[in-house]
């Protein structure tokens, strides 16, 4: 049941490591510590209003972002497809939230709170620094950890529930759409980078049969 199942990553795994630090990085050079722009308090406004049920509804979702959420899941994932699976997960994901708080710290800028005075702040008190979103990030990079092992219809279920998260963050008031946009970006960079490293480790060493060994013997 543990046993390792992973599928080889091709080419297009690199493409996207690519594309994602590319937006990431234009991201990193436009957001501005003390500034936000019209379309994007317009949007944050917008999302934001949804109704209180589907802020609800978006909670439990939502703590798929959480700093827990790769260590259970990569239990999960180790007993279903491997050690490497599950360290791929676990190691991604916290890489992505410390990350995260090293952005937030050299970016410097606030939450919506901060230039939406009368926003409805959902989760607690709507203070600290904004970009990136370190939920978004961590559920972004579970899922790309997860994406060479997974069927094609649990790829989309798994990069839905990461965008429900970013969405989530909105609605409850406590990221704008580019601090979720940047933290999907980073998660997405750990996933890959993270990855690529564990496939560069052989695996033979951990794969061999107690008979393979006494042959070689």
């Amino acid at each position: 049941m543990g046993r390792e199942r992973d599928r080889r990553v091709d080419r297009s795994h690199l493409w996207i490591l690519l594309g994602a630090a590319a937006v990431f990085f234009v991201l990193f050079l436009l957001v501005e510590d003390d500034k936000a722009s019209r379309a994007e308090i317009d949007l944050t406004r917008w999302i934001n209003d949804a109704p209180d049920w589907v802020a609800h509804a978006l909670w439990p979702v939502m703590q798929l972002g959480t700093v827990w959420s790769p260590i259970v899941i990569g239990i999960g994932a180790a007993y279903f497809y491997g050690l490497r699976r599950g360290i791929a997960v676990v190691v991604s994901g916290l890489a992505a939230w410390f990350l995260a708080k090293y952005v937030k710290d050299v970016v410097q800028r606030g939450r919506p709170l901060e230039f939406i005075p009368d926003i409805h702040v959902r989760d607690g008190q709507g203070t600290g620094l904004g970009f990136v979103s370190g939920h978004t990030a961590v559920a972004f990079a579970v899922a790309t950890a997860l994406y060479p092992v997974l069927p094609r219809w649990a790829r989309v279920v798994a990069y839905g529930l990461a965008s429900a998260v970013g969405i989530a963050r909105i609605v409850h008031g406590v990221h704008f759409p580019l601090d979720v946009v940047g933290g999907a970006c980073l998660g997405i960079v750990c996933g890959c980078v993270v990855d690529l490293a564990l496939l560069a480790i052989p695996s033979s060493a951990t794969s061999r049969t107690p008979q393979s060994r006494g042959q070689s013997d």
